[in-house]
């Protein structure tokens, strides 16, 4: 029998949660789960987790071919063999099954992530090898890519392709030229992870050889194998190619790439390999461990590394709304990063996080004592909180246990942090049969405050009512939902206005005009200072521009509203400073309220004017209901001609 350990303050923490929610608890509401026979290299499992606004979930996993099945649903794969294909596959808020697409071929592609706009739209982008002899590439039903003998053309390896919200197929678009060779194609080139932002825009980590790509719109002279961004916009078509400053020699080891999509900046981070070496502004990383930032041009601005460095692993990484980094993975005593020391009493490799500013500064940090090796293995921001999911057979983090007995296996953890102080708040761990192994590999949550954890499993594995049954050799892929059962419910819809004082320029009064009423609300001003209050009062220690965000919380779930503000003491500055633009997100009806006159000008993403005219001192209306959904740039002139410049995004 399993005994698993709560402190006392862990069940008060608990029991303020349950409370807050009033009407709904949270408890794990469902799971899916599937796969084939085949025992396939690296495992099937659930790779990746996105979630959209209407509560749906999509997820990524490698399968096996032979006998493949979603729950009680056949699935037709496209060819034989052990090598590995991919599913992708949606569920509603509710666990019910909405659709599945197949991907791939005769040979082991290769597919890493997904990610989701705001409209739901689905991006998935990898690596698939086409010489395997009468076994064609298939895009599911939707392209079908022809086998190309080691001598012929066609072969391109890496794509992307968009799916909307209803499974339905958009395109597909492949960088590499229809002449490229088969060694440039399968040797020296690899499609890694993507990022997408709210309008559709997609940032595609690949490493690419010398070549000219994207119908000839990119032309890489650079000598060797080399990571590059490729960035395609909502229609496929291609923006540019941006170069970070990293290179790399021989095997380069696992990572991960996170855009920041206000700032644009790039964070590279991963694990070096006793294979390669990664170079960075120059500088050749010795250690295990590294993060290393960006610029949206690909310049570098700053990276970090463990010490002593021979041991680690960075497994994810993930941003908060006021540009922090969080990083988790596993590692051993003594080591540190950032400067920040992890200690255990255990000789086993534990799960970690750690906080970092936008310069790279380390806030704070958290590790795990685990009986035997753990890691953390994927990571995501829900509001105020990060949360974090890890397989272990005995861990404990802070004042909390959970014990396992000999030969008792792996289960599924999920624990959940401050992200102001990293205080651990809750932790949770999913029960199997004994001596079944789970573990778990993608993380997402949703606006309702509920999360999703994918892995592996080697037995059976129950989730709510749901039983989740292995038919392989090797192991099946699983999902699971943790959370509330809210899936109908009304979230609430927060804002606020500001106000800023004319003497003390620093200061500012917050006001929430947002929807009540509400369980809780917390503000977080963009400098590590929060409140609880409803309209609270904030001076700031410097001038700079600031992220200011309120989050409040009913019975639904939780909803965050952000807003730039931009503490300055110049008189010039600070009439544009004072001037309020709201809502942004806009739908149709944007505000800008003025103490004076001023010049706007609204430009498109590529920089076209679409709008310009003059603000009087009050409220001013400009109706975007005619402009199509996606990013625009505000721009502000004062009589004497200093400029702000504000990123719009119209729903």
């Amino acid at each position: 029998m399993k005994k698993n350990y709560f402190s006392l303050k862990n069940h008060l923490i608990i029991i303020a949660l349950l409370a807050s929610t009033a009407t709904f608890s949270q408890s794990w509401q469902w799971g899916a789960g599937g796969g084939s026979i085949n025992q396939i290299q690296g495992n099937e499992k659930t790779e990746s987790i996105v979630t959209d606004t209407e509560g749906n979930t999509y997820f990524l996993a490698s399968v096996g071919k032979t006998g493949l099945h979603l729950d009680d649903m056949d699935i037709t794969s496209y060819d034989a063999g052990n090598n590995r294909d991919y599913i992708v596959a949606s569920y509603n808020c509710n666990g019910t099954f909405r659709w599945v697409k197949v991907i791939g071929g005769g040979e082991a592609d290769y597919i890493k992530s997904i990610q989701t706009d705001s409209q739901g739209n689905i991006y998935i982008a990898g690596s698939v090898y086409r010489t395997s002899q009468n076994f064609p590439v298939h895009i599911d039903t939707d392209v079908t890519l022809p086998y190309s003998p080691n001598d012929g053309e066609e072969k391109q390896t890496l794509f992307l392709a968009k799916y909307n919200s209803e499974g339905e197929f958009q395109w597909m678009e492949m960088p590499q030229a229809e002449n490229v060779t088969l060694t440039e194609a399968q040797t020296h080139s690899l499609a890694a992870g993507i990022q997408t932002d709210p309008e559709g825009n997609t940032y595609w980590l690949c490493i690419l050889p010398e070549g000219t790509y994207a119908n000839g719109a990119f032309e890489n002279t650079t000598e060797g194998d080399n990571f590059f961004i490729l960035k395609y916009d909502t229609s496929g078509s291609f923006i540019e190619a941006i170069q970070p400053d990293i290179q790399f020699t021989g095997v380069t080891g696992n990572y991960k790439l996170i855009r920041n999509h206000s700032t644009g900046n790039l964070y590279i981070g991963g694990t070096t390999n006793i294979q390669g070496s990664i170079i960075i502004n120059g500088e050749t990383i010795s250690s295990k461990m590294y993060i290393a930032a960006f610029n949206s041009q690909g310049d570098y601005l700053w990276k970090q590394t463990n010490s002593p460095g021979i041991s680690g692993t960075i497994e994810d990484l993930c941003l908060d709304n006021s540009n922090n980094l969080y990083i988790t993975g596993g590692t051993l005593n003594n080591d540190s990063f950032a400067g920040e020391s992890f200690t255990s009493n255990q000789p086993h490799v534990f799960p970690f996080i750690i906080k970092l500013n936008a310069n790279g500064q380390a806030l704070w940090s958290t590790n795990a004592e685990t009986n035997a090796s753990a890691k953390g293995s994927a990571i995501t921001i829900n509001n105020t909180t990060v949360a974090l999911t890890a397989s272990h057979s005995g861990i404990t983090w802070g004042d909390t246990t959970f014990t396992q007995e000999d030969n008792e296996g792996y289960d599924i953890l999920l624990a959940n942090f401050n992200t102001t102080d990293g205080n651990l708040t809750e932790m949770i761990t999913l029960d199997s049969n004994f001596g079944d192994n789970e573990y778990s590999h993608a993380l997402a949550n949703d606006n309702h405050n509920s999360y999703y954890i994918g892995g592996r499993i080697d037995g059976n594995l129950t989730i709510a009512e749901d039983e989740i049954t292995n038919t392989a050799d090797g192991y099946d892929f699983f999902v699971g939902k943790y959370g509330f059962a809210n899936c109908n419910c009304t979230l609430p819809a927060p804002e606020f206005s500001f106000e800023q004082d004319n003497e003390n320029q620093l200061s500012y009064s917050f006001t929430y005009t947002g929807s009540q009423p509400y369980n809780s609300i917390e503000w977080n001003f963009g400098d590590e200072n929060t409140s609880a209050d409803e309209n609270p009062s904030h001076v700031y220690t410097q001038g700079n521009i600031y992220n200011v965000c309120v989050t409040v919380t009913n019975d639904c779930g939780s909803e965050t509203f952000c807003n730039e503000i931009e503490a300055v003491l110049d008189t010039d500055s600070f009439t544009l400073a004072k001037t309020v633009i709201y809502p942004n997100p806009v739908k149709d009806i944007l505000t800008i309220s003025s103490n004076t006159t001023l010049k706007y000008t609204i430009y498109s993403i590529t920089g076209a004017t679409l709008k310009a005219g003059e603000l009087i001192n009050g409220d001013n209306i400009i109706n975007l209901s005619a402009y199509q959904a996606g990013n625009y740039l505000l721009e502000l002139q004062t009589e004497s001609g200093n400029k702000k410049t504000v990123k719009i995004f119209k729903k």
